[in-house]
């Protein structure tokens, strides 16, 4: 379980109107106090629109049995959505050294390279002897892209039909976050296509769920884990809701923790929805305007 969280104070700038505040599903609050500009602005990926696909383009394509390489329109090498923000696969990449970059459609298609940013340059895997593949995932909230050689293809698969693939811990193991429905059911964890344990989930709401489970695939801990969401609305000199802008929370590291856009809820109405899926840990954020 994520460390609690503080209660504290709302500040803000300008227009901007904190309506909701900063709260967690689980009914706590986190301080988001607007300071000066954040310094680590070249971390920052565009604010960008959440994307409905997002592909991989790379060199080991041919491998996977995709027609040619830096093909995105390769079925077998498309991202899944997680339903948070994210999108990720397991994929049997046969060793070697590749680059790729990561293809996101939204208002437009996006060919996004290091730091999530249409202007970055091309990412590299490496993939060892021995390896089984990569665990690759796409943040859409951060702009984080990660691409991970694995030991083993590790997924997780529920009864209510969710396919969630797991990403590999440096301790050891995998990892898996995802949004769980309210009920009783049975979970699935596939190590190579093939399933090596299984276990079930007991909720009575929604929740956000973390499974943890050893190099053999088996589990090791599962738990909940509180979601943090901030509600922004941007209003005028007049008072009005005035849409089409973007906001992001970082830390007092300057680490981008979340950005979200006015359309991003399907309504440019002026008000901005930020989800941070695994909480935020005890402190003091800064909330920031990245596009007017």
């Amino acid at each position: 379980m994520r460390a609690a969280v503080r209660r504290g104070p709302f500040r803000a700038r300008g227009w901007v109107n904190l309506l909701a505040a900063l709260w967690l599903l689980a009914g706590l609050v986190v301080p988001v106090i607007p300071l000066a500009p954040v310094a680590a602005q070249g971390t920052t990926p565009p604010p960008f629109p959440t994307p409905t696909q997002v592909a991989l383009s790379g060199t080991f394509q041919a491998a996977l049995g995709c027609s040619a390489d830096n093909e995105p329109t390769c079925q077998t090498t498309q991202l899944a959505s997680q339903g948070d923000g994210s999108f990720a696969a397991v994929l049997p990449v046969p060793p070697g050294d590749y680059t790729f970059r990561v293809v996101a459609t939204s208002d437009q298609t996006r060919s996004l390279g290091q730091g999530g940013d249409p202007n970055g340059a091309d990412l590299s895997l490496s993939v060892p002897n021995g390896a089984a593949g990569a665990y690759f995932s796409y943040d859409s909230l951060t702009g984080q892209i990660r691409a991970l050689p694995v030991d083993r293809l590790v997924e997780l698969t529920t009864d209510q039909g969710q396919h969630v693939p797991m990403a590999p811990i440096r301790q050891g193991g995998y990892r898996a976050y995802f949004d769980a429905p309210a009920g009783n059911y049975g979970f699935q964890i596939l190590v190579n296509g093939q399933q090596a344990a299984s276990d079930t989930i007991s909720l009575d709401q929604p929740r956000r769920v973390v499974v943890t489970v050893d190099n053999k695939g088996n589990v090791t801990n599962k738990d909940t884990v509180r979601d943090t969401t901030l509600v922004v609305t941007r209003t005028g000199p007049d008072g009005a809701p005035q849409p089409g802008s973007c906001f992001a929370i970082f830390d007092k590291s300057g680490d981008l923790q979340a950005q979200a856009c006015d359309a991003d809820d399907g309504a440019d109405d002026g008000t901005i929805r930020l989800r941070v899926p695994n909480g935020l840990d005890q402190g003091t954020y800064t909330l920031r305007e990245t596009q007017t």
